[in-house]
């Protein structure tokens, strides 16, 4: 352990991979200092050193782990799915130079414009490095693969899934691009009321984007552009996915919140951040959380949980 110049005590953890050696840690790196963990009081960012999330993250593919935490959403418990190095990289290239929004008109990921490091007992010369956006980090970005290199949505609950029950006539299930990114920003990612995090986790951003779904089957219940198409509807009741907020028409972008983060004392295998939900309402192939009462037109009964874990060599 260490201490900065106020005498707030700083957690040594061992370097990981360099900007200029994409799979392996650079010879010369030691240690780095994780300086403050982020707070709502101090939002840890580009001014601190190093900038990225976890000074050993993992540099191969992760695991997302879903956990149904009130029984609404049994259709997408249990479910594992692998997010994908090249493709994450893919996606925060493809919308340089800010990278993923934290929501439609939300902060970007990356602030190409800014630079760090401004703490006089940080050695410049041994981390220069690190004082430029996460932009041209070639690490902790991951998202659902298409396969050939690149990212694509990926279909969750449809019919025939594992675990997938009461399934409906014309159901496809949802179709989600998802990607978790550490970000330049602390407004970026979406933290918990209580999150707790190491070293400067608290700006990876697990984000959910929809696809409307179209061309309909002959007799199917849902209409071209819905984002659901399960389960059966009446007229007197909606689709919800968690970024529509009040509205059944509203967003297709979800920023999900943060609980914590471990960057593993070093060892990239310990790494895991989870992210819960809470009374979101999500009305759709996976879940079956409506709204509770009348007078809380925004409240639903969903409550979930996501963790992600560096991928085993078993797969996830």
């Amino acid at each position: 352990m260490s201490a900065d110049r106020t005498g707030t005590p700083k957690k040594t953890i061992q370097i990981g991979p360099g900007y200029g050696s994409p799979y392996a840690s650079g010879s010369g790196d030691t240690c780095c200092y994780c300086c403050q963990v982020c707070s709502t009081g101090m939002p840890i960012g580009l001014n601190s050193c190093p900038a990225h999330c976890c000074p050993c993250p993992p540099t191969g593919n992760i695991c997302l782990t879903f956990q149904d935490l009130g029984g609404t959403c049994q259709n997408l418990n249990g479910t594992v799915i692998e997010l994908d190095r090249a493709a994450g990289i893919a996606l925060q290239n493809a919308n340089a130079p800010y990278g993923t929004v934290k929501a439609v008109g939300g902060t970007s990921c990356y602030d190409p414009t800014a630079i760090g490091c401004d703490d006089p007992s940080v050695e410049v010369d041994v981390h220069t490095d690190f004082r430029k956006s996460l932009l041209e980090w070639p690490h902790e970005k991951w998202a659902t693969p298409d396969g050939a290199g690149g990212y694509a949505p990926i279909t969750l609950c449809a019919p025939g899934s594992p675990g997938i029950t009461g399934t409906c006539a014309g159901g496809s299930g949802e179709e989600i691009l998802i990607s978790l990114a550490c970000c330049d920003l602390y407004t970026s990612a979406n933290q918990a009321a209580s999150f707790t995090d190491e070293c400067h986790g608290c700006r990876y951003q697990l984000r959910f984007s929809w696809s409307a779904r179209h061309n309909p089957p002959p007799g199917a219940h849902w209409e071209d552009g819905d984002f659901c198409t399960c389960p059966v509807i009446d007229a007197y009741s909606e689709y919800y996915i968690p970024p529509n907020e009040c509205s059944p028409q509203g967003d297709n972008i979800f920023t999900w919140p943060m609980v914590s983060a471990e960057c593993g004392s070093g060892n990239p295998d310990n790494w895991k951040v989870v992210f819960e939900i809470h009374n979101e309402l999500w009305y759709c192939d996976c879940c079956r959380g409506d709204v509770d009462d009348d007078s809380s037109p925004c409240t639903g009964n969903v409550s979930m949980r996501v963790i992600a874990t560096p991928k085993p060599p078993a797969g996830c």
